[in-house]
């Protein structure tokens, strides 16, 4: 263990900057569209398992479709 420690004080300090469109796109597909999609499942199907089947596919499904539609 203290190994490890005197290893993460000589290394260097990585920084991550995360751009604001960025988070935009994150809280917009899979927040807002996934709850969208939940409710659709809900509404069609009235079971609560398939709406969480159908948040998790529609979030998924909307990451891949929208970067292929604008390029």
């Amino acid at each position: 263990m203290i190994g490890a420690l005197s290893s993460l004080s000589s290394s260097e300090f990585q920084v991550y900057v995360v751009s604001i469109s960025s988070i935009k796109r994150y809280v917009m597909l899979d927040v807002i569209g996934g709850f969208a999609f939940f409710l659709l499942g809900r509404i069609a199907f009235n079971s609560d398992l398939l709406c969480i089947a159908c948040n998790i596919v529609a979030s998924q499904m909307l990451n891949y479709v929208v970067p292929a539609a604008s390029a």
